[in-house]
């Protein structure tokens, strides 16, 4: 029963929230989607919301590998725990 309890803070912990989500699917899109605001217009709000010079917007592409590889990790990491959860 404790370790069920230590498994469940984790989890609760590992799962992002919405806004992490967010972030996170958005940093992680295809350098189409930041370039093309006729077919992704949501990238030309965010970039106009948010203040994204052209200067950052390069450096949040040349950071989408690194974003790719957090979103794995965080699946990955929830996957573990929901096995190590059944095994118990």
């Amino acid at each position: 029963q404790e370790l069920t309890f230590h498994l469940d803070q984790l989890q609760r912990l590992v799962v992002p929230t919405n806004f992490t989500k967010m972030g996170l699917w958005t940093l992680g899109q295809h350098e189409k989607f930041y370039t093309d605001l006729k077919r992704n217009p949501i990238a030309g709000i965010l970039r106009q919301e948010l203040g994204i010079t052209p200067q950052q917007g390069r450096k949040i592409l040349d950071q989408r590998q690194k974003i790719q590889n957090l979103s794995q990790n965080l699946k990955e990491c929830l996957n573990l725990l929901q096995r190590l959860k059944r095994i118990c």
